[in-house]
């Protein structure tokens, strides 16, 4: 742990962490490259967050539509997998 500290900063943990919980679905992207980033970002923190936050965090961020589609369709954070 001290090499870490010592080339880790706190900020930069923090950063990665706010990235994660700012990430937004954009139309231009699209739903995959949205996952993706997520996983990417989530993956980068000190304490990633559980599977479950994780596929919470996803639904969260779809529009209104995509998500309704997705529910409609037997999606659910607890029951469906990010595949």
């Amino acid at each position: 742990m001290g090499v870490f500290s010592e080339f880790v900063q706190t900020a930069t943990l923090h950063q990665v962490s706010d990235r994660f919980k700012s990430m937004m679905y954009n139309l231009k992207k699209g739903v995959r490259v949205y996952k993706a980033e997520l996983q990417w970002w989530s993956s980068r923190m000190m304490e990633p967050p559980m599977t479950y936050n994780l596929k919470k965090k996803f639904l969260s961020g779809l529009p209104h539509h995509l998500k309704a589609k997705m529910i409609d369709d037997g999606a659910s954070p607890d029951l469906s997998g990010l595949n």
